[in-house]
């Protein structure tokens, strides 16, 4: 719980809920994440942690119409606004800009 950046730990939860769903972490993953590496059971650990919040948020009626305002309310790292716009456009018909895109 001492994480650098408290808001993302329902995000950091998520992303480890994540791992156990699709078979836990292995060694060679450890070890790339420890040289920065990023790798597709990491990112594939983001976008499920990402949905799980979503989920969550509706659940709660929350009702985000914009995946920035999302974003930050749940304290979702910067790295994933890309991916929050594409699930937004997939779940609620939401257009995503091909600027703010571009950018992440």
């Amino acid at each position: 719980m001492n994480w650098h950046n408290q808001d993302e730990v329902p995000f950091t939860i998520g992303h480890e809920i994540g791992h156990v769903m699709f078979g836990g972490p292995n060694t060679k993953q450890l070890c790339c994440i420890a040289y920065g590496t990023q790798i597709e059971e990491e990112r594939d650990a983001d976008i499920y942690s990402l949905h799980l919040l979503y989920k969550y948020s509706c659940a709660q009626e929350d009702n985000f119409y914009d995946p920035l305002s999302f974003v930050k309310a749940y304290g979702i790292p910067n790295r994933m606004i890309g991916e929050a716009y594409k699930m937004f456009a997939e779940e609620e018909g939401y257009d995503e800009p091909d600027l703010m895109m571009e950018n992440y």
